[in-house]
């Protein structure tokens, strides 16, 4: 991905916009994941696995929301929450191939979503990196810390 610099002579960004989305985006994430623990306190690994995807389809969201900074036609021409989902899928299927020893179970399914999960955080994070990367108006390593912290929530148990 380029620089903030590319993005900015190809696109009218408007940075102020866009830096208040990025930093914004941890505590969405954090809300996301503490309104999932209060519904998923006893449910089996199907209702798990949606509950998984209801939060893919929050940094779903959080993804194509940053990606709209760069020049049109960046992401292969794609359409950007196509582009997005085309890679999860692909995360998806790497992660299966590599859990499933056996026939499929709701267990491992779970646990694949879970990693995919983890993938859509991280390609997240890479983008606001690879957009702000020595840009100060996101001190990055600040920004880092908070996702981080917003990650973590999504391991608490429910309160």
């Amino acid at each position: 991905m380029p620089s903030h610099h590319a993005a900015a002579q190809s696109t009218n960004v408007d940075w102020s916009q866009l830096t208040e989305l990025a930093r914004c985006l941890p505590t969405q994430l954090a809300a996301a994941y503490a309104h999932e623990h209060k519904q998923v306190q006893t449910l089996h690994a199907g209702q798990q696995e949606e509950a998984v995807d209801r939060l893919i389809v929050v940094l779903v969201t959080m993804w194509t929301s940053l990606a709209r900074s760069y020049p049109a036609g960046h992401f292969k021409g794609n359409d950007l929450e196509a582009f997005f989902r085309g890679y999860l899928a692909n995360r998806q299927a790497w992660r299966s191939l590599l859990v499933y020893g056996e026939s499929p179970n709701p267990v491992k399914a779970l646990e694949v979503k879970r990693a995919v999960l983890v993938d859509a955080e991280d390609a997240v994070a890479d983008t606001v990196a690879a957009i702000f990367r020595g840009n100060d108006r996101v001190m990055l390593n600040l920004w880092t810390d908070w996702w981080s912290e917003a990650k973590v929530v999504r391991g608490r148990p429910p309160q």
